[in-house]
């Protein structure tokens, strides 16, 4: 088919995109308007790819693209790209780049040793990623961003980072990481989320609002969870447990001396344990039908049942 271009870096120099005569580059296929579906090859693809219109591109095995400079993949203008099975690796960019008004729809993908495995301004929906080794994980600012199965892993600054924007997400887990998850100005909806081995686990703050079910946290070795300024909405925690950090540091905290309280987070059906026996800073939690307490056994601050 016409739209449909044939890459392998094997191939014979001189192709022109089909089937037969594949070309060895992934950008020749990019360069022309016309080609909608790339399909590539399995092999390693030194390449910087910029994109500027319309276009699924679709590992056939293992295929690496490992930018020499920037980005892997740079989408440039509002336009939507696809991308399937394959491994990005952006020593001195992001893995993917989308603008404002952009929209990227990742499956099955592998991103590796970037500054910034995902970087986001318009809409990013991502199903079955792996990311390691990486300064962030995922970045959106005033995004739109959706995630399905996805494990982030040794992020050395911020395993997702959001300012604005609206986040979903389901089956989630971050590890290893120096902070998991921070959010200012955003609304968040996530539903099965593990932070586990971080330094420090959910930072959540400046009237983030929405509903985190189902999260697991545990042996994080700074603040596990921390929700800020509650002037206005708050995040929101459900049929969850907060369990063990590996230091004196306390596992909750809400809106600590804070005195504008107009929205207090509420904590229900779940359990909180500060193994250490530190204080929780809950004095501001609203609890519901949930366990409170240090190693002693004592309850500590909030209000609600119990």
């Amino acid at each position: 088919k016409a739209s449909l271009c044939h890459v392998n870096t094997a191939a014979v120099a001189g192709g022109d995109g089909s089937e037969g005569a594949p070309y060895q580059l992934i950008q020749s296929c990019l360069n022309l308007p016309s080609f909608h579906y790339v399909l590539i090859t399995a092999g390693a693809y030194a390449e910087s790819l910029s994109v500027g219109h319309d276009v699924e591109l679709i590992g056939r095995g293992t295929a690496e693209v490992t930018a020499p400079a920037g980005s892997a993949v740079d989408v440039s203008g509002p336009n939507r790209v696809g991308l399937q099975n394959l491994t990005l690796i952006a020593n001195h960019g992001s893995g993917v780049y989308g603008p404002a008004n952009s929209t990227i729809e990742g499956k099955s993908l592998d991103v590796q040793y970037c500054p910034t495995a995902f970087q986001t301004l318009g809409e990013l929906n991502l199903d079955t990623v792996e990311s390691s080794s990486v300064v962030t994980g995922i970045s959106g600012s005033l995004a739109t961003i959706a995630l399905t199965d996805v494990n982030i892993v040794t992020a050395s600054s911020t395993g997702i980072a959001l300012v604005s924007g609206t986040f979903a997400g389901n089956r989630i887990s971050i590890s290893e990481s120096a902070t998991a998850f921070t959010a200012s100005g955003a609304t968040v909806n996530i539903d099965r989320l593990g932070v586990f081995d971080n330094q420090d686990g959910l930072l959540l703050v400046q009237g983030s609002g929405g509903f985190i079910s189902n999260l697991l946290t545990y042996d994080n070795t700074g603040e596990t969870i921390r929700i800020s300024d509650c002037s206005s909405s708050t995040v929101d925690i459900g049929y969850s447990t907060i369990f063990g950090d590996r230091d004196q540091t306390a596992d909750l905290f809400c809106c600590e001396g804070e005195v504008s309280l107009n929205s207090k987070p509420v904590i229900s059906n779940s359990i909180v344990w500060d193994e250490k026996n530190a204080d929780t800073s809950v004095g501001h939690c609203v609890f519901a039908y949930s366990d409170v307490r240090t190693l002693s056994g004592a309850v500590v601050g909030g209000t609600g049942n119990l």
